[in-house]
């Protein structure tokens, strides 16, 4: 039961901002949701994902401030 706890904590506490993300953008649009799933899948799953996650956040926040500025 400890394990369990400690590691349920560990998965909350690492995906707590892609879970806000992707409620946020399932409730606006599905379509916005798959691509977010897809993007994950990505790198999760491709050879050199890790290398993808970095690039992708780039994109991301640059996305975000372009938005954020309009």
């Amino acid at each position: 039961l400890r394990v369990g706890i400690i590691h349920g904590a560990y998965c909350v506490g690492c995906c707590a901002g892609l879970m806000v993300v992707l409620l946020a953008l399932g409730m606006m649009n599905v379509v916005w949701m798959a691509l977010v799933a897809a993007a994950v899948l990505a790198e999760k799953l491709l050879p050199g994902g890790e290398r993808l996650a970095p690039a992708s956040a780039v994109v991301l926040v640059a996305s975000g401030a372009w938005i954020g500025l309009t």
